[in-house]
C-alpha cells in the first residue's frame, strides 16, 4: 500500500523541519514538529531501552544535550513513506542521513559523524495534520572521535 502523495509531501516537510530545527536550535519549531508524546529509540548505538518523553521534555533535554556541540549538521535524504497498520503510527517515513556533530575534545578530533537510517513514526494529530511521534536510528558506521558525543553528553549533567 502506498501513501497518498499530500502526506508524502506532509512527512517529508516535518522531518525536514525537523532536522533542520536541531541544527540551527530552534527549539520551538522543534517542538512543533512533535506529537504530544515521542518514542525516540537509539538504542543500537547506545544501548539501554527507548525513551517516551512529552515534546517539552525531549526539546529541553536535547537543548541542553546540543548545546554541548559547536555545530551539528543533520543531512537527511533518500525518503520513502509507508503507510502503516495497525498502529504504532499512522505512517512510518524512512530515510538515510549523515549526522555530523562537532564538538570539544582535547585528545582527539573535534568532529564526529555518523550515518545510517532512521525511521520516523508520524501521527496524525485531531487538525489532520502530521507530527514526529517517534524516532528509531539504525546507525551503519561511525568516522571521526565518538568521544565529542560523549563529552556533550557529560556536558549536561554539569
Amino acid at each position: 500500500m502506498s501513501a497518498d502523495p499530500t502526506d508524502v509531501h506532509a512527512a517529508i516537510e516535518v522531518c525536514a523541519r525537523f532536522f533542520a530545527s536541531i541544527d540551527d536550535r530552534d527549539w520551538q519549531r522543534f517542538v512543533d514538529c512533535l506529537a504530544p508524546t515521542v518514542t525516540t529509540d537509539f538504542t543500537e548505538l547506545w544501548g539501554g531501552e527507548p525513551n517516551h518523553d512529552s515534546a517539552a521534555d525531549l526539546a529541553a533535554g536535547w537543548s541542553r544535550l546540543f548545546d554541548g556541540f559547536t555545530a551539528t549538521q543533520h543531512l537527511v535524504g533518500g525518503y520513502t513513506v509507508t503507510p502503516t497498520a495497525p498502529k504504532p503510527h499512522d505512517l512510518v517515513l524512512s530515510a538515510t542521513f549523515q549526522a555530523t556533530h562537532h564538538g570539544d575534545d582535547p585528545f582527539g578530533s573535534p568532529t564526529w559523524t555518523l550515518y545510517g537510517t532512521y525511521r520516523i513514526g508520524l501521527d496524525r494529530t485531531v487538525d489532520g495534520a502530521l507530527r514526529i511521534a517517534g524516532v528509531y536510528q539504525s546507525p551503519t558506521m561511525g568516522v571521526g572521535n565518538r568521544n565529542v558525543v560523549i563529552r556533550a553528553v557529560a556536558s549536561t549533567a554539569a
